[in-house]
C-alpha cells in the first residue's frame, strides 16, 4: 500500500497552533494550570489548527484536567481525542495522541491490560508519525502500563530512561525532567494513580 502524501494524511501545523502549544507546555510545566486549561481551550475554539496539534491541545487539556481533578473534562477530551481519530484515520500522529490518551485513561480506570495493549499501539503508531517527542511521551506510557500489569520493574525502567533520552537528545530539558519525575516513580509502589499519566 502506498504511503498516504502529507495532504491526505497529516497536514502541515500552523504558525498558531504551534505557538498556542508551547505555551500550553509552559504553562503546564510552571503550574499554571488553570491557565494552561484556559488557554488550550481557546486555541481549540478560535485557531486555525492541524488535526495533529488539535490532537495534542486536546490531550495537555485532559492532562491538566486530571491534575486538577477534574475527571469528567478530562474524558470529555478523550472523548473528542477519540472522535478527532476517527475523523483522521490516514493521519498517524492522531492516532497517537488519542491511543496514548485512551490507555492513560483506561490505566486510571484500572484496566491494566488493556491499557498496555493501547499504550503499545501508541508508541507504534507515534513510530510512524515521525513525532519524536510524541513517541518519548507514548514510550513513558508504555513504561507505566507495564508496570501496572507486573511487568519486570527492571525493563519499564529502561523503557522510562530511554524516553528520558530521547528528550534530552532533542533538546527537550523540561520534559526530560518531567519524564525523569516518572521514572522515580515507577520505583514506588504506591504511586499508582500518579503513574498513570505522564
Amino acid at each position: 500500500m502506498a504511503r498516504p502524501s502529507r495532504s491526505d494524511s497529516a497536514p502541515a501545523p500552523t504558525p498558531e497552533g504551534t505557538d498556542a502549544i508551547a505555551r500550553v507546555w509552559e504553562l503546564t510545566f510552571t503550574g499554571q494550570i488553570q491557565t494552561a486549561i484556559e488557554t488550550a481551550g481557546a486555541a481549540l475554539d478560535s485557531l486555525p489548527l492541524a488535526a495533529a496539534q488539535r490532537a495534542e491541545l486536546l490531550d495537555l487539556r485532559a492532562e491538566n484536567s486530571i491534575t486538577r481533578g477534574q475527571t469528567t473534562a478530562a474524558e470529555a477530551d478523550a472523548q473528542a481525542l477519540d472522535q478527532l481519530a476517527r475523523q483522521h484515520r490516514r493521519d498517524v500522529a492522531v492516532q497517537a495522541w488519542a491511543l496514548r490518551r485512551h490507555a492513560v485513561m483506561l490505566g486510571r480506570a484500572g484496566s491494566a491490560d488493556v491499557s498496555l495493549a493501547v499504550a503499545r499501539q501508541a508508541l507504534k503508531a507515534a513510530g510512524r508519525s515521525g513525532h519524536t517527542v510524541l513517541q518519548a511521551l507514548c514510550l513513558l506510557v508504555v513504561a507505566g502500563a507495564l508496570q501496572r500489569t507486573g511487568g519486570d520493574l527492571d525493563e519499564c525502567i529502561a523503557m522510562a530512561q530511554q524516553a528520558v533520552q530521547q528528550l534530552q537528545v532533542l533538546g527537550q530539558a523540561t520534559l526530560a525532567l518531567r519524564a525523569q519525575h516518572a521514572v522515580c516513580l515507577l520505583y514506588t509502589s504506591d504511586a499508582a494513580d500518579e503513574r498513570s499519566s505522564v
